[in-house]
C-alpha cells in the first residue's frame, strides 16, 4: 500500500486494509501505523483510532501525542467515535479539550451523530454546546438525527427540545421527526402533545406528522381534532393530499375515501392522479412531501 503512487487508490487501500487489520489486531496495526506515520494516508489513522478506543479509550488517548499533524484530526475523530461507544459523556469531555481547533465543529458533529443512537439527551447537549461554534457543523442533519433518535428513547423530552431550536428550519425538521417517531410508539401521547401547542406553523408541522401516523395506523376516517387544528384551510388540504399520496401505495381504497371526504374539487383531481400512479409503480422508499407541502422545507 505504501508504494502505491495513485493518491485515490492509496486512500482506498488504507481505509480498507488498515481498517480490517485494526478490527482484528488493533495493537499490531497501531505499531505499524506509528512506524510508517509519515507515509500513511490520514484516513487509516481514523480507522485504527476508532478500533482501539472501542476497546480501551484511555490507551487510544495516550497515543494522540504521537500523531503526525496531517493525521491529527482524523485520529481524534476516530478515537472520539470509538470512545463514545463506551462512554458518551467521557468522549464529549475529552473532545472538548480541542475546542480551539478549526475542525472541532466537524469532529463534535460526528460524535453527536454516533451518540444520538444510544443517548439522545447527551447528543442534544453537545449540539446545544456547538451552537456557539457552528463552523463545520451540519446543523440541520444533526437536528434531524437527534430528534428522531431521542424520540425513540424519550419522546416528550425530544419533542420539547425540538421546540427550542434556534431557527424555523431547525424547529420544523426536529418537531416533524420527533412527533413522527413518538407516534409510532404512543400515538395518543403524540396527539395530545401536538394539540396543546399554540396555533402556528410549528403546530401545523406537528399536526401533519400526527395526522399522517393516525391515518396509517388506524382504520376509518381521519382524526377530526387533528384535522381541524390547522392554522389555515390551505395547510389542512396540503396535509390531506400528502396523506392520500402515502395511503395510495398501502391502501388505495382508503386513499380514495380520504380524498373524497376531505379534499376540494381541484385537489381531488390531483389525488386521483396520485392514486392511479400508485397502481402502476412500487412505493418509493421516501415520499417527497416537500413537493406537495411547502410548509415543510428540509433543504
Amino acid at each position: 500500500m505504501l508504494t502505491v503512487a495513485d493518491p485515490a487508490l492509496k486512500n482506498m487501500l488504507a481505509f480498507t486494509v488498515v481498517g480490517m487489520w485494526a478490527s482484528r489486531s488493533p495493537d499490531r496495526a497501531m505499531e505499524w501505523l506509528l512506524a510508517n506515520r509519515q507515509d500513511v494516508p490520514p484516513n487509516a489513522f481514523q480507522q485504527v483510532g476508532q478500533q482501539i478506543a472501542m476497546r480501551d479509550p484511555q490507551k487510544a488517548v495516550t497515543y494522540s501525542a504521537q500523531m503526525p499533524e496531517p493525521a491529527r484530526e482524523s485520529w481524534i475523530q476516530g478515537v472520539a467515535q470509538g470512545y463514545a461507544q463506551n462512554d458518551p459523556q467521557g468522549a464529549i469531555d475529552w473532545l472538548g479539550g480541542f475546542r480551539g481547533e478549526q475542525w472541532y465543529g466537524s469532529a463534535a458533529s460526528t460524535i453527536a451523530m454516533s451518540i444520538a443512537q444510544r443517548d439522545g439527551a447527551a447528543a442534544a447537549r453537545l449540539f446545544d454546546d456547538l451552537a456557539s461554534d457552528a463552523r463545520g457543523v451540519p446543523t440541520e442533519q444533526l437536528v434531524n438525527v437527534i430528534a428522531m433518535s431521542w424520540a425513540n428513547q424519550d419522546p416528550p423530552a425530544a419533542a420539547n427540545w425540538s421546540l427550542r431550536r434556534a431557527t424555523e428550519q431547525q424547529r420544523n425538521i426536529a418537531v416533524r421527526n420527533a412527533v413522527s417517531m413518538w407516534a409510532t410508539q404512543d400515538l395518543d401521547g403524540a396527539r395530545q402533545w401536538t394539540l396543546r401547542l399554540p396555533q402556528g406553523a410549528v403546530r401545523d408541522i406537528a399536526l401533519t406528522a400526527a395526522l399522517t401516523a393516525t391515518a396509517m395506523q388506524r382504520p376509518g376516517n381521519l382524526d377530526s381534532s387533528l384535522l381541524n387544528g390547522f392554522a389555515s384551510p390551505q395547510a389542512q388540504q396540503q396535509t390531506v393530499l400528502q396523506i392520500v399520496q402515502q395511503l395510495a401505495y398501502a391502501d388505495p381504497t382508503k386513499a380514495r375515501a380520504v380524498a373524497d371526504a376531505h379534499l376540494d374539487r381541484t385537489l381531488r383531481a390531483q389525488a386521483d392522479g396520485m392514486i392511479e400512479a400508485a397502481r402502476n409503480r412500487p412505493a418509493p422508499a421516501v415520499i417527497n412531501s416537500q413537493a406537495i407541502m411547502p410548509i415543510v422545507r428540509d433543504r
